[in-house]
């Protein structure tokens, strides 16, 4: 067994519990792929780290396509409804976008009530907040991904070749009830991006 898959086995056991939780998704994302490399990242951005943990598959055919601006029209009207969500659920308006956002979801989950926001609304809402922002600051653009597994919705960078699922990544952590993960998330595409290479047909 390799030192990184030593170092793995040790945090499912003695891991912080987002780091449990971490792995665990994971495992189950890798599930039925053939896994070429695993292990820990440290990603960086400006005076900001966030831990996580990356793996390379093997690859396997995938149709990327831009979402055009009638698909993106549903995205932008669930992320107008955020700033309702931060009222409800007692959010700074003056904090950081990243914090609004992880104020909002940490308060709805330890929330007695929801005042009517289910899981898949929040879902919608804050994972096409997260999208359009990260779309904003890092250049990145809404697409569909179409693979063997499904079908997902995601975002992709413009000129360099990195990739997130702002709703996959919150609905993924609601049974968990794992919070204050936006930034970190965020932190890890800035640092993807810096260390992606350029796409064939940028500019």
């Amino acid at each position: 067994m390799s030192i990184v898959s030593n170092i793995l086995e040790a945090l499912r056991r003695i891991g912080s519990p987002s780091e449990k939780s971490a792995l665990r998704r994971q495992d189950q994302q890798l599930h039925g792929m053939k896994v070429l490399e695993r292990g820990r990242v440290i990603a960086r951005h400006g005076k900001e780290t966030a831990t996580g943990f990356h793996a390379t598959v093997e690859p396997y055919p995938e149709d990327v396509t831009e979402l055009t601006s009638a698909e993106i029209e549903p995205i932008n009207s669930n992320a107008s409804l955020a700033s309702s969500l931060y009222e409800q659920f007692n959010v700074d308006p003056a904090a950081h976008m990243l914090d609004k956002l992880d104020q909002a979801f940490e308060n709805w989950l330890d929330a007695p009530d929801r005042f009517g926001f289910l899981d898949e609304d929040v879902v919608e809402i804050l994972g096409a907040s997260f999208g359009n922002y990260c779309n904003e600051t890092l250049e990145m653009k809404w697409v569909k991904v179409s693979d063997q597994y499904g079908v997902s919705i995601a975002i992709d960078g413009n000129e360099f070749e990195f990739r997130g699922y702002p709703y996959d990544s919150i609905r993924k952590r609601i049974a968990d009830s794992e919070h204050t993960f936006f930034r970190g998330v965020y932190v890890a595409l800035a640092h993807q991006k810096q260390s992606s290479r350029r796409r064939a047909d940028a500019a």
